[in-house]
């Protein structure tokens, strides 16, 4: 099955929309071709590419992906960003990433970024506007600076001021988690 989405030109403008309608029909059978098996090189990166490019260019369903810091040098930052641009996906969630599987702290990768932030200041230094860029955001605090249960109010208006400088290097949209505490989200 062959589906004609529309495809932007590499000068737009990130659309941004992160779902669309579409009729059943686009549907069917998307999923029948096999993706990449889970446990060949490259997995999961590679089947996350996989399922979002059939998402976008077979359903015709705005997709969006993580990239993060996480065991990333540069090159493959690139790489992953040229190949999601040379699929047509625009939109983006620029994450420092969780510590690896084992560790209790972040580490910068070698080559690689210490911070969303960089990660922003990159996509668009060297993309422009081509990807519509996600950040985290976390009204209560980022869960590396709670405290008993709170974030202490320096932390919490750096944490802020972290987020600013994000936007202003081009994040287009903020992300956060589940909250509580609903007043907190007004401070972003």
């Amino acid at each position: 099955m062959t589906t004609e989405c529309s495809s932007p030109s590499s000068s737009s403008r990130p659309r941004r929309r992160m779902a669309s309608r579409t009729s059943s029909t686009r549907w069917s059978g998307w999923w029948r071709t096999a993706p990449p098996s889970a446990t060949s090189p490259g997995a999961p990166a590679d089947l996350t590419l996989e399922i979002a490019k059939r998402m976008q260019n077979m359903v015709c369903f705005e997709s969006m992906m993580h990239l993060i810091c996480t065991n990333m040098p540069v090159h493959k930052i690139d790489h992953a960003l040229t190949t999601i641009k040379s699929n047509g996906i625009q939109n983006v969630l620029a994450l420092r990433g969780d510590p690896p599987h084992g560790q209790d702290k972040f580490v910068q990768a070698e080559g690689g970024f210490a911070c969303a932030l960089d990660l922003v200041k990159h996509i668009r230094a060297n993309y422009g506007d081509y990807f519509g860029i996600t950040v985290a955001g976390y009204p209560e605090g980022h869960p590396d600076i709670i405290e008993d249960g709170l974030a202490p109010e320096a932390a919490y208006q750096s944490d802020l001021a972290y987020l600013k400088r994000k936007v202003d290097a081009g994040a287009d949209v903020i992300v956060t988690q589940l909250f509580y505490d609903t007043t907190s989200s007004l401070n972003l």
